[in-house]
């Protein structure tokens, strides 16, 4: 099955979140693709189950795909208030830093790296 994953980045900060229904690690919002649906929207309904945040599928940065992973870019201005749901817990701004990236597991690394460069952010 596919799988989305989003990223929602400005400049200095990148929302993350510590996942609960895999084994402890930082990650972004994701869900898994209905039969039917596109892939951005299922990165929408992620975004808004997850998080409480709202885009519509022209908000979002098709990043590319990583497995069977489409990653998505939500590149906002400002960090609204978060508000976890029960896939995650935990969920919060953290500004970018150089080598963020390297404590994210697998390809979501490599996601956020691209993110903060769409979102004109710096990273090392």
């Amino acid at each position: 099955m596919d799988q989305v994953t989003v990223v929602p980045v400005c400049q200095d900060a990148v929302m993350v979140q510590e996942r609960s229904k895999f084994p402890p690690r930082l990650g972004f919002p994701a869900a898994t693709v209905r039969p039917g649906e596109r892939t951005v929207d299922a990165a929408v309904r992620a975004l808004a189950a997850e998080t409480w945040l709202t885009a519509t599928s022209d908000e979002l940065h098709d990043i590319g795909r990583y497995g069977d992973v489409e990653a998505f870019a939500l590149i906002l201005d400002e960090t609204p208030r978060l508000k976890s749901s029960d896939d995650a817990n935990g969920a919060a701004w953290v500004e970018i830093t150089p080598n963020l990236w390297r404590v994210l597991s697998g390809d979501d690394g490599e996601i956020l790296r691209v993110a903060i460069r769409l979102a004109g952010g710096e990273e090392s």
